[in-house]
């Protein structure tokens, strides 16, 4: 029991399963298709309740809370989000200094990659320029070299952009125009 809170995932016991090695049939006969496993029953978990705080675009209440998280729990082993780059920026600096890691499902500013300035954040999603690469990877492969770039008005979009137009420029491929899209609005701005 932690916090008055009882901790149902330890009690739950998952038995061990026999994995044999596959054998390989003699070369006269052909390979059978293999059959998937039975499935086993799965417990069920059940998870520790956990605070969830909703972003509303103000950066120091999101910090607000973390502070207020951890210094409530002695026992977090880490934070999942925020999930906008800006937010994890601050976040990864506050968790770094207390020793604990950030982990962002879709924060993509290559600033992040930083491991000196950001030692103890990781990513899931790739950064802006790895994705612009994969992009230009595409472009290369089919041989396309004009292109129209639509972009939301947001960070996100704003890193994506910028990370492509420079692959773009790199590789020679020629940008036709930009294009905002401002979600807010629902608005499209561009020639």
């Amino acid at each position: 029991m932690q916090n008055g809170v009882e901790n149902k995932c330890s009690k739950t016991q998952l038995k061990p399963t026999k994995i044999s090695a596959p054998t390989t049939p003699p070369k006269s006969t052909p390979t059978p298709t293999p059959t998937p496993p039975k499935e086993s029953p799965t417990p069920e978990l059940e998870l520790p309740s956990h605070d969830v705080v909703p972003y509303r675009g103000n950066v120091i209440n999101t910090l607000d809370f973390t502070c207020k998280a951890v210094k409530s729990q002695s026992n977090i082993a880490g934070i999942t989000g925020p999930f906008l780059s800006n937010e994890a920026k601050i976040i990864a600096q506050f968790s770094s200094r207390i020793g604990i890691s950030t982990i962002s499902y879709s924060a993509t500013d290559p600033e992040l990659s930083d491991r000196n300035a950001y030692p103890m954040f990781y990513r899931l999603a790739p950064a802006d320029n790895i994705a612009a690469y994969a992009i230009s990877k595409i472009f290369e492969k089919f041989k396309w070299n004009i292109t129209n770039i639509i972009y939301q008005t947001d960070s996100y979009g704003q890193g994506g952009l910028q990370a492509s137009t420079e692959i773009f420029i790199r590789i020679g491929v020629k940008i036709l125009s930009t294009t905002k899209f401002d979600m807010s609005a629902k608005e499209v701005d561009g020639p």
